[in-house]
């Protein structure tokens, strides 16, 4: 079967609307149309969202960015100053409609971009009907993210007929198709295996040899990274459901630095997207902190990633800057842009 896409290069804002029937403005990029045998079989549309509107999104899995449907995240995390593009796609079932207004790609972008259509009772411009594809971020010729399993919903969508399906068994047939674990055998893992046991899994499985902490629920280990060398720390809250982690700073602040280094942190706290860092003002010590509520699911090694990674890569990111401040007699302002515009 022959296939082929067309694209049109986006350069507006577009309104799209939650469940809740809210406006999300985003920038649009591009929309992409691809047709086997002249038909069109998908519709993709590619905008970009601020850090700030891309947390609002993630937390409300927006684009149907439901964590389980996360592939493995790069160890980067996003920067909190560069905007973030996310690709989706339109759910098959609209296709007839979309082509009853629109039967070439320049006629749909004209149709959704047309102020007479705009609302939340447009089925176009629902997140709910949109799928995300890929989450990035662009730094220079690198691109950081993630793809989503929604990527295989091609062995899905084709046989989804009469809305038959809800979005749950869709989302369980593709990962099904893509050999994962459906959500009820999620649910029987998660009462068998403790915070804990997930944990020692992950560092098993990444060969990271760590220490387990007598009498407590949680783990030690030491990360190398470009910066220095610092001590982290896996805690499981049992009852909680809880995994947090931790980087540990390896020197302690002077008492006469710690207000200068405070000012530091909080410039640096400022637009991350996930965790954050922390001062003891008694001693000194410095962390950095991410953490995972998973009840009612399991502890997988790819959300343990991304707790883990992200952390360790925003301590080694940050250490000269904490050193500059507290030894090295550079202002917090003079540190941060030192880190942040290199």
């Amino acid at each position: 079967m022959t296939t082929n896409t067309d694209y049109c290069q986006l350069d507006n804002e577009l309104t799209l609307y939650d469940p809740t029937g809210a406006p999300l403005t985003v920038q649009g990029v591009q929309m992409a149309f691809t047709k086997a045998e002249g038909k069109v079989t998908a519709c993709r549309l590619t905008c970009r969202v601020s850090p700030l509107l891309y947390q609002q999104i993630d937390q409300h899995a927006l684009f149907n960015l439901n964590p389980k449907m996360r592939g493995t995240m790069s160890a980067e995390p996003f920067q909190s100053e560069q905007d973030i593009e996310i690709e989706s796609l339109l759910h098959p079932e609209l296709l007839p409609q979309l082509m009853e207004h629109a039967t070439t790609i320049d006629e749909a972008v004209a149709f959704l971009l047309d102020p007479d259509q705009s609302g939340a009772d447009n089925p176009f411009l629902s997140t709910d009907h949109w799928f995300g594809l890929s989450v990035k971020q662009s730094h220079g010729d690198v691109k950081i993210g993630y793809e989503t399993h929604w990527l295989d919903s091609s062995m899905v969508f084709p046989n989804i007929s009469n809305n038959t399906q809800t979005l749950e068994e869709m989302a369980e047939q593709v990962l099904d198709k893509a050999g994962f674990t459906s959500s009820a055998e999620v649910a029987t893992m998660a009462e068998q295996d403790t915070i804990l046991e997930s944990i020692v899994n992950f560092f098993k499985a990444d060969e990271w040899p760590f220490t387990r902490i007598q009498n407590e629920p949680a783990l030690r280990m030491a990360f190398q990274g470009d910066n220095g060398q610092f001590t982290c720390y896996a805690q499981a809250r049992e009852s909680q459901r809880q995994f947090i982690f931790y980087s540990i700073c390896p020197i302690k602040v002077p008492e006469n630095k710690r207000l200068l280094v405070a000012e530091f942190l909080t410039r640096a706290n400022y637009g991350m997207i996930m965790g954050n860092f922390e001062l003891d003002l008694r001693d000194g010590e410095v962390r950095y902190k991410t953490s995972i509520d998973v009840e009612g699911d399991r502890l997988s090694l790819p959300l343990s990633q991304h707790v883990v990674y992200p952390n360790v890569m925003m301590m080694d990111r940050y250490l000269p800057g904490i050193m500059m401040v507290a030894y090295g007699g550079l202002t917090s302002e003079q540190a941060i842009q030192q880190i942040e515009n290199g």
